[in-house]
Formats: C-alpha cells, sequence, structure tokens
C-alpha cells in the first residue's frame, strides 16, 4: 500500500522536534493498521462512484469493538440530508432492511414493535423488518444528564411501519457527527 497521509502539529517546528515526530509516525502506523483492518478502503471506493455518478456520498465511521472502526457508504436514493445555515450537513436519514433475528439482536425483545415481537415469537427470524435510523443535532438535550441520548447529536431507530407514538427502538448520540458527505 501507498503512504497517503501525513500527521503534523499545526507548528511545522514542533512537528519536527525528535518525541514529537516519533509520536507522530506512531500514531500514523496505528492509523494505517486501523484503516487497513477495517472496511474503510472498500467503503472509500463506493464513495468515490456515488460521487461520481449522482453528486452526494455520505460516509459514516462508527465505532466497531472488533475492528475500531466500521464503516457504512450510502447508495442515492436510500438516504436524505439536511444542511445547516452554513450549508454544511448535519442530518442523514437512512432506511434500512433487516431481519427480524437481526433486529431483535441488535435491540431486544422488550424494544421491538408487537408484529416484529410477534415474527420472532413464531420462530419467523428471516421475515423483513424495514428500519430508520435517524442522526441530526439535538435540539432537544438534556445538558445535565450525560446519558447517549442527550449528547450533541441525537441518533434514533425506529421501525419504518410502526403507529404513531410508539417508542423508538433505541435513541442515542454523539458527541460529533459521525458521518460526512461530500458533495
Amino acid at each position: 500500500s501507498h503512504p497517503w497521509f501525513e500527521l503534523g502539529a499545526v507548528d511545522p517546528d514542533l512537528s519536527n522536534y525528535g518525541t514529537m515526530r516519533e509520536w507522530l509516525n506512531g500514531v500514523k502506523v496505528l492509523l494505517q493498521r486501523i484503516f487497513a483492518t477495517s472496511n474503510l478502503y472498500p467503503t472509500l471506493y463506493s464513495i468515490w462512484a456515488e460521487l461520481g455518478t449522482f453528486g452526494n456520498a455520505p460516509l459514516a465511521i462508527f465505532q466497531d469493538f472488533n475492528k475500531v472502526i466500521y464503516c457504512e457508504s450510502y447508495t442515492a436514493g436510500s438516504y436524505l440530508i439536511a444542511a445547516n445555515d452554513k450549508n454544511q450537513v448535519d442530518v442523514l436519514y437512512r432506511e434500512y432492511c433487516k431481519t427480524v433475528r437481526q433486529v431483535v439482536d441488535r435491540f431486544g425483545i422488550e424494544n421491538v414493535s408487537q408484529g416484529t415481537r410477534r415474527n420472532y415469537e413464531q420462530g419467523l427470524y428471516n421475515q423483513k423488518v424495514d428500519l430508520i435510523r435517524a442522526i441530526e443535532p439535538n435540539s432537544n438535550r438534556n445538558f445535565t444528564t450525560g446519558l447517549a441520548k442527550d449528547m450533541p447529536i441525537r441518533s434514533s431507530w425506529f421501525e419504518k411501519n410502526t403507529k404513531k407514538g410508539d417508542k423508538p427502538l433505541l435513541l442515542s448520540g454523539f458527541e460529533d457527527l459521525p458521518f460526512m458527505c461530500p458533495r
């Protein structure tokens, strides 16, 4: 593989200082290893294809217990984006199709809709469940709780065909946007 990025301090003189240069090189090697063992490179390939074809190409990077990061790219028609007053994309809604088993494994039987719970209890594990994930600024956050659902960026998972008033599958959040959207 070819090195494609360098790390440095804002102050170039600091970057050339021996201890700092060693630290930056160590971090660079660590990042290269993370990128190589994750799915970043195949995802970047998809991003370039989407960007050239459709003009938008969201890329999300999430924490992963086994690989440190897990990346997702989204094809046109499967997502909705919105920009803030500075024309920066800060809203991403995405549709997913998962099986009953995948939804129960991810969110727990106690959090799924009655229909999904019924399918699971009847052993219909491969039935499809349409989901929506919304990632957006959390304008209603409670600054005093420290809970994930009160972080600056809200992440909400819903079953697409649930009734009004049904609770979400999961409310959580992020300190920073976990996605970018070149366009």
